[in-house]
This record gives structure tokens, C-alpha cells and sequence, in this order.
């Protein structure tokens, strides 16, 4: 298989790559790259930088099994080379030990920085279990619970024990200053939790959560961000269709704009949430609730026309990413980049978030004549507080209630 990419190569050279404790695994390696898309070239490179470890691995008569992080890290640094090369080398061992322990083959992390604490895994483990959080939930609270653990217990090797409650208070309102008005909220219910873990664990005898300052965050406080449907429509004609690329993203940008999805619902959308005989698809929504709505006749052409053209591979996500290994996107963020891109290519000087051609739907539908209830059964609402933010933007409505100022005309 390694001869694939290597067509155009005479068989003695390509003898050449055989060599130390990893030969015998470059043609499986090989067949791992060509089944996850990657090109000819992309395929040269990574089994040349993969036959170079091996080839060093050789020279220095060690195993496979002798591989460690720092002997990563003796590779790259055994000779002067630019960044391009060190950057490509990287990426190769990150896809080759992604592919070796596939295989079943013990090989070390190369982010060992990342590795989490025990008390991080036994408090991630407790909100899977005991909390039966959901998984964006569960992220949510570690990313905030790792970044105060490296701040006051991670590098001072502190005990949980020794925390005190101007560590919470200074850690809260200095996050509180870096972000917008609602994600202190996050951040305080996590630290809540995490507090109201190490109490019942019996690793700090102080109620802490108690301690952590609350943030005002009041509802329906502002104007949801919306675009008007010449906008919207300008948005929708901005991907390059005669691509793949262009294809799916404006299957995807369907998708937020007419049904009013999610960027995680678009996510996790897989091909078996697709019934082509009903017109419908399933909606993997909010704490794994599941709606079926209609696949309209635009939105379903436009998916039937990208999965025509789909990069074959074994994820059963529907929309992947454009570049080898094909394999579905890591997440909303990956769904906001693309509507931001598409909103700059638009002409559009605003934030690229996908949630704004969610709003445009809502405002759209209620400038059309529906009321609050309908448009919270298109957006699969739980509550009808969540929908009623859509009223400020009801300006005809709201002239109607309007009240004369005192002493004034109206």
C-alpha cells in the first residue's frame, strides 16, 4: 500500500522506508491514510516522517514499546530544521499514533500537559454519573473546574483543603471582566458544583460554594441580533456551490436559516437522522431531547446535492470537515467559523455566530403574523420565557400597548 503514494518512486527507494521497529507497520498506516481521504502528496509526507522515526528509533536500538513522551521530544529537536518541517513532523505523529493505538498499540500522549488530575477525573466522573449532566454541560463545567484547579492547586500543588475564599472571589471577577454579560453565570454554577463535590468528598470543610459571588444576569435584558431576509438570502447565495466545500456549506447555512437549528444540533446530525420517505429529519436538541421536523424541499435538496459528492469515509455524521481525515466537525465553534466566513463573504460587518440566523427565522415569522407559542414549536422551546425575547423586536406590536408619558402627548 505504501507504494500507492509512492507510484512515481523507483522499488529500491521505496525498500528504503522499511527500516527499524515500525516497518512492518507502514503499510497498514498507509491503508489508514487512503481510507481517511488524504491526498497523494499529504500520504508521501506522513510516511516519510513516520519512516524517519523509525528510522531514529533504529539508529538508537530502541523499541516501539521504548517510545515515550521525551523521546518524542528527542526526535524533533535531533537536528536544526525550519518550522515547516517541525510543524509537518508533529502532525504526522499525532495521526500515526492516533493510527497505532487504533491498532491497539500502547503508545504515549503527546499532550501530557492536558492529561487531567485525579481530582479532576473523579469530579468529571461524578457529573456523568451521579449528576447525569449531559456532555456539552459536562464540558462546560470541567473547561471552567481545569482552569481554576492549574491556577490555585495545579502549580502550587496545593491541597483543596487550602483554598480560601479570596482565591474563588478573585478568580470569578477576573473571568467575569473577559467575557460578555452571561457567561459568568456558567461560570459560577460550575465553581458551585465543583465546591459542593470537595465538601461531600470530605476534602474541604468550609462551604466555598456559598462563597462564590453571584453575577447579575438578568432575563430578556436585550435585543436579539437578527438579519433581515434580503440579508439572510444574501448570506445564503455567498458559498461557491460548485464545489464540495460550497455545497455543504450552504446545506449547512439551510439548515440554521430555514429550520432554525442549532450549531450543535447541525453537529451531531448523523445519515440515519434522515427518513427520505417521510420528509423528515430528527433533531438531536438540548439535554438530548430529539424532535422530528420537516425537511423542506430547498433544505433537502441542498443536503441530497452535498451527499452526493460526500467524501467517502466510516463517520456516520453528515456534514465533515473538508480537510483528510474526513471525520464531523469538533463542535458548535467549527458551525460559527463557517457562518462568520459566510456572513464576511456577504458583506456583512457583524459577529459570526450561528444563532443569528436562528433569531432572523423567529423575527421573520413574527413579522409574518404567527405569535410567540407557534414560533416556539419551530424552535423546539421548552419553556415560553425562552421565546419571549422575540417581542422586543415586535415593533408594530409593541406600538399598540404604548402608553402617553405623564404630562406629555402620546
Amino acid at each position: 500500500m505504501v507504494a500507492y503514494f509512492y507510484s512515481d518512486y523507483r522499488a529500491h527507494w521505496i525498500r528504503r522506508l522499511y527500516v527499524g521497529p515500525l516497518a512492518r507497520y507502514l503499510d497498514g498506516f498507509a491503508t489508514f491514510l487512503l481510507e481517511n481521504g488524504y491526498s497523494r502528496l499529504a500520504g508521501q509526507r506522513h510516511l516519510f516522517h513516520a519512516a524517519a522515526l523509525s528510522d531514529w528509533l533504529r539508529g538508537r536500538h530502541l523499541r516501539l514499546s521504548d517510545l515515550d513522551v521525551k523521546g518524542i521530544k528527542q526526535f524533533f529537536l535531533r537536528r536544526t530544521s525550519s518550522a515547516a518541517i517541525q510543524f509537518e513532523e508533529a502532525t504526522t505523529m499525532r495521526v500515526f499514533l492516533a493510527y497505532l493505538r487504533s491498532t491497539g498499540v500502547s503508545v504515549p500522549q503527546l499532550r501530557q500537559e492536558q492529561e487531567i488530575s485525579p481530582l479532576e477525573r473523579a469530579y468529571a466522573e461524578h457529573l456523568e454519573r451521579e449528576r447525569g449532566l449531559c456532555r456539552n454541560t459536562r464540558r462546560s463545567h470541567m473547561r471552567v473546574v481545569r482552569q481554576f484547579v492549574q491556577k490555585h492547586l495545579g502549580r502550587k500543588r496545593a491541597r483543596p483543603s487550602q483554598l480560601r475564599v479570596r482565591d474563588v472571589t478573585e478568580f470569578v471577577l477576573h473571568r467575569a471582566y473577559e467575557r460578555s454579560h452571561s457567561k459568568p453565570v456558567g461560570i459560577t454554577i460550575a465553581l458551585r458544583s465543583f465546591f459542593a463535590f470537595l465538601r461531600q468528598r470530605g476534602d474541604i470543610t468550609a462551604d466555598l460554594a456559598a462563597c462564590v459571588p453571584r453575577v447579575a444576569c438578568w432575563r430578556l435584558t436585550t435585543i436579539p441580533r437578527y438579519l433581515d431576509q434580503d440579508k439572510v438570502e444574501k448570506v445564503l447565495k455567498s458559498p461557491d456551490r460548485r464545489t464540495c466545500r460550497g455545497k455543504r456549506d450552504y446545506a449547512i447555512l439551510l439548515f440554521l436559516a430555514r429550520l432554525g437549528l442549532r450549531a450543535g444540533e447541525v453537529v451531531a446530525m448523523t445519515l440515519d437522522d434522515i427518513n427520505w420517505a417521510a420528509g423528515e429529519i430528527m433533531v438531536r436538541g438540548k439535554a438530548s431531547k430529539q424532535d422530528r421536523l420537516p425537511l423542506f424541499r430547498d433544505v433537502g435538496h441542498a443536503l441530497s446535492s452535498y451527499l452526493r459528492i460526500r467524501p467517502p469515509c466510516s463517520t456516520r455524521r453528515v456534514f465533515l470537515c473538508e480537510r483528510a481525515p474526513h471525520r464531523g466537525f469538533g463542535g458548535p465553534a467549527s458551525i460559527c467559523d463557517l457562518v462568520g466566513r459566510a456572513f464576511t463573504r456577504a458583506g456583512l460587518h457583524i459577529q459570526g455566530k450561528a444563532h443569528v440566523l436562528r433569531h432572523s427565522l423567529a423575527t421573520q415569522m413574527l413579522r409574518q403574523g404567527a405569535n410567540l407559542s407557534e414560533i416556539g414549536e419551530i424552535l423546539r422551546h421548552q419553556h415560553v420565557d425562552s421565546t419571549a425575547i422575540y417581542a422586543k423586536v415586535d415593533f408594530n406590536g409593541l406600538r399598540t400597548v404604548l402608553q402617553p408619558w405623564p404630562g406629555g402627548s402620546r
